[in-house]
């Protein structure tokens, strides 16, 4: 493609941005634009248009952890699901992993601006491989990970419940007839987890 070429293209791609946008108005989601089938507008780089210089808007448009941000800051204690509220262990260890601290660090926000609890007790739990006496042990450690790393993130109104260590106490997994020892493990694997109950406030 030769000089001229590439100027007309750049000028007719231009054209229809503009043309995109004259037919296209400004909703109130941070002046994001959009058409009238609702649909963003986008410019000829595929970036979002708006009204204004929004670097920082949250709707649609904005960055990903832009948009993460604004729809944490609307959640709710009534919005957690159970599987936010357990913290999940590798095999006979008691070290948070990434994906759990990225877990906790949503709940302690949640947890900081939920005024109707009063307090999370954290219970502690292991597989059924191994003696009770090292299960209840790490079932502690694991535990104390998990409030240590809440406390840390600024919720301090956790406590150390009684620790159930062995898996065959709530247990997710059974796994009858399971042998093999790698097999065992992998099986096992929901036993090894940390829960967070929530109390309300009367």
């Amino acid at each position: 493609m030769n000089l001229s070429s590439s100027i007309k293209s750049g000028v007719y791609a231009a054209a229809i941005s503009v043309f995109m946008a004259g037919s296209a108005f400004a909703q109130n989601t941070n002046d994001a634009i959009y058409d009238k089938n609702n649909t963003h507008v986008l410019d000829t780089r595929g970036n979002c248009v708006r009204s204004a210089n929004q670097l920082n808007a949250t709707d649609a448009c904005g960055t990903a952890t832009a948009v993460a941000a604004a729809a944490e800051t609307t959640r709710g204690v009534a919005d957690l699901n159970k599987e936010e509220l357990v913290v999940y262990f590798d095999f006979d260890k008691s070290f948070l992993k990434a994906s759990e601290k990225e877990k906790l660090d949503r709940l302690a926000q949640i947890l900081k601006e939920a005024k109707e609890v009063s307090g999370a007790k954290v219970i502690g739990y292991a597989d059924p491989i191994g003696t009770p006496k090292y299960n209840v042990a790490l079932s502690e450690r694991r535990a104390a990970a998990v409030e240590a790393y809440l406390n840390g993130k600024g919720y301090q109104n956790t406590e150390l419940a009684s620790v159930q260590g062995l898996g065959e106490t709530n247990a997710y997994a059974r796994c009858e007839g399971v042998k093999k020892r790698a097999s065992l493990i992998k099986c096992f694997w929901p036993n090894r987890r940390v829960e967070v109950s929530l109390e309300y406030k009367k």
